[in-house]
């Protein structure tokens, strides 16, 4: 999400720039393949969270190309829900290895 959030930081660019940036951002980190990889090795309810997170980390993405920059609720309300889909996914994973829910502070 990071990489997101720097192109939700680049409200300078034009139009056709910002969603080169946040094309090439998206898919970087290779999004697509892990998705296809857990496809393969995980768990119906690993898959399903990874899922979600997945969708939601796109609809950030489009909430930039729509133009919503990192001060905007446009953007700030899909990161929140991207923020807690990956804590779930982290807890459905954590759960799936058998490690315990939290980790002693």
């Amino acid at each position: 999400m990071t990489a997101l959030n720097e192109a939700a930081d680049d409200a300078p660019l034009s139009g056709e720039e910002r969603k080169r940036r946040v094309r090439e951002l998206f898919l970087a980190p290779g999004a697509y393949e892990l998705r296809h990889q857990l496809a393969i090795l995980a768990p119906k309810d690993v898959i399903d969270a990874s899922g979600a997170a997945f969708r939601l980390l796109r609809n950030t993405g489009d909430r930039i190309l729509e133009g919503a920059d990192a001060a905007s609720p446009a953007y700030a309300r899909p990161e929140d829900a991207y923020d807690a889909a990956i804590a779930e996914l982290r807890r459905v994973m954590r759960r799936d290895l058998g490690a315990p829910d939290r980790i002693a502070e």
